[in-house]
């Protein structure tokens, strides 16, 4: 189990990259080409791939404390 939080953990970090840059394109894109600029397909599939990955793999950190906590209790 220890394995799989760490593999998890190292996942979430290296996800933000991805949508990080994407951010960064679009957030550029829309300031320096006004209304002229057009979001590429690919680029929006990669940000809410890894915004979705991010969330999916923050809600395991985010419950996993708890499910360990209530583990021990019983």
């Amino acid at each position: 189990m220890h394995t799989l939080s760490k593999w998890i953990r190292q996942l979430h970090r290296w996800l933000v990259t991805p949508f990080l840059l994407a951010i960064l394109v679009v957030v550029t894109g829309s300031i320096w080409g006004g209304e002229a600029f057009k979001l590429p397909g690919w680029l929006s599939i990669i940000a809410i791939g890894s915004l979705l990955s991010l969330l999916l793999t923050g809600v395991y950190m985010f419950a996993q404390h708890y499910w360990t906590k209530w583990r021990r209790t019983r």
